[in-house]
């Protein structure tokens, strides 16, 4: 991950898994040759390069049949996995991954089964894995993050048994379903998601909140992703929302409950919008079509409408309902092969008769056209209505395939026909959605069934050339079921929606918003784990990525967070300003920086060790070497620590000086040193912001994880020049964590052992590193003194100090801490 070299070839390639659902789930993994360019020898999945005119799906099944002959008749696209890149100065690439899993069919389905799977000379050899048994180390073999990669499309490793199957359920549904609209399928994905976190009822910590956003992308990305646009804007809307209850201080078990209830309020909010929606095609023909109908011969309103939206067909009786327009004449596409159109003319009839009934001034006139006829139904027509599936952010509209003749034919037949889209503003989707957006190819047999059952002359032949094995034939027969196609912008008049009729340009607006939203919420897999098999240790860190797009590849900061159990949430959320610069209202720099929280042996994720003597200050820092390499790092490019992590960070800057180039400090701790001034802070005792905290710091307790967190939470005042004022947000920054007493005592214990001699202390004139220091001038827990010491024998450092601020300066001097921090990481002076 040396993102400082900008002479690393950059390569975006597919990582296609293959999985055989025969009893136990395995993994294919195949071993790469020595004529291979990279990773000979290791084990993988199906590699390779995405060329320039291809998409990243596109690029896997062509090397899927290269590498090992199969193609669509022996496997199925089962999960799609959320792209990700690194860099390998090994091997002088930086690898952006998209990962894909696929399933092995049977003979049964018409697959090969394991004989299918003919590799050729990029590999020697391959064999079936259990996914919970590759792990990302020298000792397995594999590439280059493999287990990273399998995590991505495989998420029963990273969840609850009965989370897990909520999920595969949810996901089957979605899947399966090609009867409703996207509005039916958003809810149904909407609920499959509140089915998962149920499931979850546990610690909602970092970790949860990751699981969670992972779930929520994989029912956008891996259910019905053609109809996904209206999923990932419920979605958002929805994470965002949750993202306060998340991090609020409250219990676990509240906030699960508070959860709950918030997704069953956003489903409940679903039933309002087809109500908005006939509202504005009402008002819409009000003020468009009335006068014209009442000029007609026979005042009547003539529609042409294809599948089945469940938004037109409430829409067109609701408003049929509410304008005095006595004939009603709806001409409908029977859209094959499932028929919807028929499934909407029946549902529309049924609804006439029963609104209707005793209405003799009013008639409907229902007719289902052949999708071949569609220019025959557009004679004459008022209206060719199309619900979406998406819009893109030029204002095309993915919809069921037919869509285009239909509208087409109506330009031709009738010119005066206008177009319009009633759709929720929901299906908008981001900017690129429609460049990105590949052909949902569905089983052929729902075709040809309909021809087997229609009893069409010659299909047998036709069939079993379809099965006939390519390789010992000299001809192909395909069958394209293609559900969805684009009509674009220019022959589209009006967007229907719940806020009223809009134009492209507002639907390109909307497009922005739902862009930079998605960058908000980031669903990206931001929880990362790795082994270090020497110390039996598993080690856990979180990485966060700019919000902006504009990241800059230069600028990676690690930050080291404390050893004793407090962990990284305090740092995450009082320094997301590092990552997302819009929350600097000071500063007009869009420049974001990827930042990387590590957790130290014993916190969240990341393992305790044998014996509680291995969590001394030296043993923290060989971690944070584990992580340098482990990301492939020459040099670690920004390393910041605070408090007992900023005394890590030291330490490591002292056992490996080479290793850091730049090393930020924020009222660190000098294990060894002890800063006179402090003695003189026993006045403070009367002072009646910290009467309460001095009885408390005097009454520590360490009975349990529990009571030390309580007892912390009342110590926290003296860590402040204005308590009353900043104590709560830091409590709101730390959320419901529950503090480590394991953690406290491991590493208090070990740190003695540096206090005599004063090994840190002794070895500071060893730091190469450029280094800043940053303190609070009335810190009474670690004292200004340390800042100064500290500065006295590190050769190229600099302190800055800030009056009326304690322990936190990003805290209480928010604006001041954040701009030095940016100054000196882009070396302005």
């Amino acid at each position: 991950m040396d993102q400082s070299n900008p002479e690393f070839k950059q390569r975006s390639v597919v990582s296609s898994f293959i999985c055989s659902n025969a009893g136990e789930t395995k993994v294919a993994l195949f071993r790469r040759s020595e004529k291979v360019s990279t990773y000979q020898h290791h084990l993988a999945p199906i590699s390779g390069s995405i060329e320039s005119h291809e998409t990243p799906e596109t690029a896997a099944w062509r090397e899927l049949k290269e590498e090992t002959t199969l193609t669509p008749r022996d496997i199925d696209l089962w999960r799609k996995g959320k792209p990700y890149t690194f860099s390998d100065p090994s091997v002088g690439r930086k690898w952006s991954i998209f990962p894909f899993l696929f399933r092995l069919k049977d003979s049964r389905e018409g697959g090969r089964g394991e004989g299918g799977i003919q590799i050729d000379w990029e590999h020697e050899s391959w064999d079936w894995y259990s996914p919970d048994t590759i792990q990302d180390d020298e000792k397995f073999g594999g590439v280059p993050r493999l287990k990273e990669s399998l995590r991505r499309v495989w998420f029963e490793r990273d969840m609850n048994e009965s989370a897990s199957k909520a999920l595969i359920v949810g996901l089957g549904e979605l899947k399966a379903d090609h009867q409703s609209g996207s509005h039916e399928l958003t809810s149904i994905a909407l609920r499959a998601f509140r089915d998962v976190i149920e499931q979850m009822d546990e610690d909602i910590n970092t970790k949860w909140w990751e699981t969670a956003r992972m779930a929520a992308w994989h029912l956008w990305k891996n259910g019905r992703e053609s109809m996904g646009a209206a999923t990932l804007n419920a979605f958002l809307g929805l994470l965002a929302d949750m993202e306060e209850i998340v991090h609020d201080i409250l219990d676990s078990k509240v906030k699960w409950e508070r959860l709950l209830a918030l997704l069953d309020h956003h489903l409940d909010k679903r039933k309002d919008m087809p109500m908005r929606i006939k509202s504005s095609f009402a008002t819409y023909l009000e003020s468009n079509f009335l006068s014209i109908a009442n000029s007609k011969p026979t005042p009547s309103l003539v529609i042409l409408t294809l599948s089945a939206s469940s938004t037109i067909r409430y829409s067109i009786l609701e408003a049929f309902a509410s304008l005095p327009i006595p004939n009603l004449e709806l001409r409908i596409l029977e859209s094959r092969p499932l028929c919807e159109g028929v499934n909407m003319a029946s549902s529309i009839l049924s609804a006439f008769q029963s609104r209707f009934s005793s209405s003799p001034d009013r008639h409907l006139k229902l007719t289902v056209y052949t999708d071949a006829s569609a220019a025959l139904a557009s004679k004459e027509v008022d209206f060719v209505l199309l619900g979406a599936d998406r819009i893109s952010d030029s204002g095309s509209v993915s919809n069921k395939t037919g869509s285009l003749p239909a509208v087409l034919s109506a330009r031709h037949v009738c010119p005066a026909a206008k177009v319009l889209v009633l759709s929720e503003l929901e299906k908008v989707a981001e900017p690129g959605a429609e460049s990105d957006h590949s052909h949902e190819e569905n089983d052929p047999k729902e075709l040809v069934g309909c021809w087997i059952d229609g009893g069409i002359k010659g299909i047998k032949i036709l069939a079993e050339g379809i099965e006939a094995d390519r390789d010992s034939t000299n001809y192909t027969v395909e069958v394209k079921n293609i559900y969805f196609e684009w009509v674009p912008a220019e022959f589209i008049d009006a967007y229907i929606c719940e806020e009223g009729t809009l134009d492209a340009t507002v639907i390109q607006e909307k497009a922005q918003q739902v862009g930079a939203a998605l960058d908000e919420i980031n669903f990206a897999f931001d929880v990362h784990t790795f082994g270090v098999p020497a110390k039996e240790l598993i080690f856990e860190y979180v990485v966060h990525r700019p919000s902006t797009g504009k990241e800059d590849p230069h600028n990676l900061i690690v930050i080291q967070c404390p050893g004793w159990g407090l962990g990284s949430r305090y740092l995450q959320n009082g320094l997301q300003a590092l990552w997302k610069p819009e929350d600097l209202a000071s500063t007009a720099t869009t420049v974001g920086y990827t930042v990387i929280f590590f957790h130290s042996r014993g916190t969240d994720g990341s393992s305790r060790p044998l014996t509680s003597q291995m969590s001394s200050m030296p043993d923290f820092a060989s971690d944070l070497e584990d992580l340098r390499q482990h990301l492939h790092m020459e040099r670690c490019p920004i390393l910041l620590g605070h408090s007992n992590g900023g005394a890590i960070a030291l330490g490591y800057a002292e056992m490996y000086p080479s290793r850091v180039e730049k090393l930020i400090l924020l009222d660190h701790q000098l294990v060894g040193f002890q800063d006179k001034r402090l003695l003189k802070l026993e006045v403070t005792r009367i002072d009646p912001r910290y009467q309460d905290a001095w009885d408390r710091m005097q009454d520590r307790q360490t009975g349990s994880d529990e009571e030390f967190t309580e007892s912390v939470r009342g110590m926290w005042p003296l860590y402040f020049f204005n308590p009353k004022q900043y104590v709560p947000e830091l409590l709101r920054d730390i959320g419901d964590r529950k503090l480590s007493v394991w953690c406290y005592q491991a590493q208090g214990r070990c740190d003695k052992e540096l206090r005599n001699p004063m090994q840190m202390v002794e070895r500071l004139g060893d730091v190469q590193a450029e280094t800043l220091i940053l303190f609070g001038r009335e810190d009474m827990i670690c004292g200004i003194g340390i800042a100064e010491r500290t500065a006295k024998d590190i050769q190229n450092s600099r302190v800055i100090t800030y009056g009326e601020c304690g322990h936190f300066p990003w805290i209480e001097k928010r604006e001041q801490t954040i701009s030095d921090i940016r100054k000196f990481i882009e070396k302005e002076d």
